[in-house]
């Protein structure tokens, strides 16, 4: 839509350039609704004959011919060409008017025209006019232009600071410079410190297998973090339409440097000019803002991983205590089997009995390990498909003793093969995260409460709201959510624990990670307590 009325202002200026050129243009004026004249350009000396009109209403101007007004006229043509004129208050003989008529936004009529004397050398009055024509076109085109980016970047800030995940922004702010600069498609890579190239946008999907040598094509051609652009029949071309699916005749590069990564935006365009110099500019300075989102991203990420350690903190206790049982019983079996060892006949059974107790004691404390090891894991962030049940088990696990030390009887009802899209570490930690403020909340922490059995239930069914979702809900025992709660207690830093149980970003983390996976999440109570529930995209088949 800017270039097509780009494009009509443009040859609107070229015929009003011409006519005002045929003309041979002494003054250049305009006239608003109320039809007063204001000089806006003397030329050839002429201030005459600009003292005689400024001022004057365009009621006043006469046909030489037939004696009606010009705005008469202007209102029954729109335009007119060198036409004759005199002044109801008289006027030096053989001047000539062209105009046109125009509306501004508001649907306000403008008049815009040019007078001149007849008579002269048409070539030797023109040039001012032409000389003027084009510092106007160059100004007029500039302001525009500026206009057009300074809408699209307090769009663009308005995108980075509303309330939306940073998925979303990024997704918006995307389609926001693709629509500045005329392309067609887009999508967002970035490769990591590991070496993998993977997509941040779309959401779903995998590059190429060229991936990798396209990026380093990229960044070998690269002119100082400034955007560059690529035809589709070129090496560089073919390798980036084969490696991220771009579909188009020009191809653009973005560079958007992260910390430590290296992630780029990738354009294309069908159009035949391909990608205009002064739009690259502007989507270099644009991406600024895609940057600030990515950035953003970055560091719910580390927040996230910081809350994850600190639960790992938390848990300590109970992961001594399920490590200290395996290694008693090895203790045991050992002394067991230097008994055995001495005597003086070796009863071999009993000896591969007490070793066999022993490897698998060794057994259970990896697995001990392993699962704390994978959960304090930084996420890569890839979606995936997610069992819902092997989620509720891993996490049951991991929270076994927290449930045991606190007496918190669990329940979970989870149908076979319920599955959503996401990434599993995240979920981990999201699940981790509420059963322990349902335990909390059980124990009295954060609210009064008398307690008689502490219970907590995980129920996973399709969403009532239908839409292809599936809600994973964690019901507890506990007083429930007072409803000035309810109404804060996803915000940051919001908590109703004191300070050595709680931060009150554990659900503001829970709900950032949640609506990353595209889901949201719900809060409420059940007759017995209170309970929140996931709401996640179910995987599809």
């Amino acid at each position: 839509m800017a270039a097509m009325l780009d494009r009509r202002r443009f040859e609107d200026l070229i015929s009003r350039t011409q006519s005002w050129l045929e003309l041979d243009a002494d003054i250049l004026w305009e006239a608003g609704e109320d039809g007063i004249v204001r000089v806006r350009r003397i030329m050839n000396g002429r201030s005459d004959v600009a003292s005689l009109v400024d001022g004057v209403s365009i009621t006043s101007m006469r046909a030489a011919d037939d004696r009606r007004s010009l705005a008469e006229i202007l209102c029954e043509r729109r335009s007119i060409r060198r036409l004759r004129v005199e002044f109801d208050s008289g006027s030096p003989d053989g001047l000539y008017v062209s105009a046109v008529t125009r509306e501004d936004d508001l649907g306000n009529s403008r008049f815009v025209g040019a007078l001149a004397e007849g008579g002269g050398d048409a070539r030797h009055h023109s040039r001012e006019t032409a000389a003027m024509m084009v510092l106007m076109r160059g100004a007029r085109l500039r302001e525009e232009r500026q206009r057009r980016e300074a809408e699209a970047m307090l769009q663009g800030l308005r995108l980075l600071l509303a309330q939306d995940s940073t998925r979303e922004k990024m997704e918006q702010l995307v389609s926001l410079v693709c629509e500045c600069i005329g392309a067609s498609g887009a999508c967002v890579v970035q490769r990591g410190l590991d070496g993998r190239v993977r997509f941040l946008m779309p959401r779903h999907g995998a590059p190429g297998r060229d991936a990798e040598r396209a990026l380093d094509l990229i960044a070998a051609g690269e002119r100082g973090g400034a955007a560059a652009a690529y035809d589709a029949e070129t090496a560089t071309g073919r390798c980036l339409q084969n490696a991220f699916g771009l579909d188009g005749r020009h191809f653009a590069a973005l560079p958007l440097p992260l910390r430590g990564d290296a992630a780029f935006l990738l354009c294309a365009t069908r159009r035949a000019e391909g990608f205009l110099p002064e739009d690259l500019d502007f989507a270099d300075r644009l991406t600024l803002l895609l940057r600030q989102a990515l950035l953003l991203r970055e560091e719910q990420s580390q927040l996230a991983q910081t809350a994850k350690m600190a639960a790992l903190g938390q848990m300590s206790a109970s992961i001594a205590h399920e490590l200290r049982q395996p290694l008693n019983t090895i203790s045991l079996a050992v002394q067991n089997l230097e008994i055995l060892l001495e005597a003086p006949e070796v009863d071999g059974e009993a000896v591969a009995s007490k070793t066999k107790r022993v490897l698998a004691q060794v057994e259970r404390a990896s697995e001990v390990i392993d699962r704390m090891r994978r959960f304090g894991r930084k996420s890569a962030g890839e979606q995936a498909t997610v069992l819902l049940r092997d989620l509720v088990e891993n996490v049951e696990a991991i929270m076994h003793h927290v449930l045991l030390r606190a007496g918190v009887r669990f329940e979970a009802d989870v149908p076979e093969g319920l599955a959503v899209i996401g990434d599993q570490l995240q979920f981990e930690q999201v699940l981790g995260n509420l059963i322990q403020n349902a335990v909390d909340a059980i124990s009295g922490i954060g609210a009064k409460h008398e307690r008689d059995e502490g219970v907590i239930r995980i129920r996973a069914a399709p969403s009532s709201g239908g839409k292809g979702e599936i809600s994973l809900r964690v019901e507890d025992s506990g007083p429930g959510f007072r409803q000035e709660v309810l109404a804060r207690a996803l915000e940051p830093f919001f908590t109703t624990k004191s300070a050595e149980h709680g931060t009150g970003l554990g659900l503001a983390i829970c709900d950032t990670i949640i609506r990353e996976s595209g889901g949201r999440i719900e809060l409420g109570n059940h007759e017995g307590g209170g309970y929140v529930a996931l709401v996640l995209p179910r995987a599809p088949g």
